[in-house]
């Protein structure tokens, strides 16, 4: 039987990574912003320029720098909301769990993740949430 009571692998810390290093590292599997090109939802790319970059024989387009230093200075504010918000956030939070949330912390995660058992599979969190 297979056991899938495991923990994901810390691949790299990224807080202070130079931008250029941080995308090395996202070559080396697919994480959630691939997933949205796979599935052919994403507005930034294609699964055939995805997959040229993921090789190394195209530099994978990227989205207007601006709306990246955008998407990134909105994390904090999304948060404060959350936080500010928290008996609504409660409610919405026990509804998609499936228990009673009591309460719930979120803190700023940096590491670069992967998947034990299928390497490919990675994910750069930017923050996460404890649920009490």
């Amino acid at each position: 039987m297979l056991d899938l009571n495991y923990s994901p692998r810390e691949v790299v810390d990224t807080d202070g990574m130079p931008n250029d290093e941080w995308l090395k590292y996202r070559t080396t599997g697919i994480g959630g912003s691939d997933v949205a090109a796979i599935y052919e939802v994403s507005p930034w790319t294609t699964k055939r320029a995805l997959y040229y970059a993921k090789i190394g024989l195209e530099k994978e387009d990227s989205p207007n720098p601006y709306t990246l230093m955008f998407g990134h200075a909105m994390e904090p504010f999304v948060v404060q909301w959350f936080l500010q918000n928290k008996k609504e956030n409660i409610q919405w939070l026990s509804q998609k769990v499936g228990y009673e949330v009591k309460d719930f912390y979120i803190y700023k995660d940096t590491v670069m993740y992967q998947h034990p058992l299928f390497p490919f599979m990675q994910a750069n969190l930017d923050y996460r949430i404890t649920i009490v």
